[in-house]
């Protein structure tokens, strides 16, 4: 069944009565307010796609995951070796760090099934990366945000939402429009919006859907110091519950509130063993 309501939330700012998110996004996907036609087609899924959807549990129904592995791993761009992983398991709360270029990003990619590894094996939850099963699983904010240049973040949200067969956004997603205070972005596109407010939109659509593994690629850049502290203090509470958080950053405060850090250093793991093989 699908995830439950959020309860009704506080007056805003302006002291207008809040809807309950799930029913308010619904609404706004519904009449498109605020919101245009993508170029590329509508809104919404037709009928015909919403009656083939099956209705997925949310990721607070979801059992522990089993996280995702590299077994042998190694990774080329042209000539240049990016990325050797021989074995490695991530789960639960974990921070990837280390300098720019050390291959974070190229992991997170790998991981979420934008990149074959040119050498190995990555699994997510058991099934291999990049597979239907493995992208039903993982949801994934780029260091860039990736947003409808002609949609309102709550059409953004519940277009997602719809796409992995929800009528609305999971309630996590719900209660983090509070936590983050974006009840004022929800019916503001990206362009009228500052690097801080669309970066808390990526987080946003990326949530909405249902997911045990999020993939986050500095997710706190942009972010004012109440809003990065509330992010951080979300991510763990859902970690908590169970789910995987894979973020690579250089925030002090996620780092501080990680179960696992994980040191790269160009494209290997800080500490391991350099063989001869290693190129190969």
């Amino acid at each position: 069944s699908p995830p439950r309501p959020a309860a009704v939330f506080r007056h805003g700012r302006r002291g207008v009565p809040r809807l309950a998110a799930a029913r308010w996004l619904g609404r706004m996907a519904d009449r498109g307010l605020g919101a245009h036609r993508c170029h590329s087609g509508p809104r919404h899924p037709s009928a015909r796609e919403e009656a083939a959807m099956t209705e997925p549990t949310s990721p607070q129904e979801a059992t522990t995951a089993a996280g995702i592995v590299f077994d042998g791993v190694r990774h080329r761009y042209g000539n240049e070796l990016a990325l050797r992983l021989d074995d490695l398991t991530l789960r639960g709360n974990t921070v990837l760090v280390g300098h720019n270029g050390a291959g974070k990003s190229t992991l997170l990619q790998l991981a979420a099934g934008l990149l074959v590894p040119t050498k190995g094996v990555i699994t997510v939850n058991g099934h291999p990366a990049g597979s239907p099963a493995a992208r039903q699983a993982v949801s994934f904010v780029p260091d860039q945000p990736a947003l409808f240049d002609d949609l309102t973040l709550a059409n953004q949200m519940t277009y997602v939402a719809r796409l992995h067969g929800l009528k609305t956004v999971i309630e996590s997603a719900q209660n983090l429009i509070e936590v983050l205070d974006a009840f004022d972005l929800l019916d503001r596109v990206p362009g009228s919006m500052s690097k801080g407010q669309r970066q808390k939109a990526s987080v946003l659509v990326a949530m909405a859907r249902p997911w045990s593994i999020l993939l986050t690629d500095e997710p706190t850049t942009g972010l004012d110091a109440d809003s990065r502290t509330a992010l951080v203090r979300a991510f763990q509470r859902l970690t908590d519950d169970g789910l995987t958080i894979i973020s690579s950053t250089h925030d002090t405060e996620l780092i501080e509130m990680s179960t696992e850090q994980v040191e790269l250093s160009g494209g290997r793991l800080v500490g391991e063993d350099r063989e001869p093989s290693d190129d190969q």
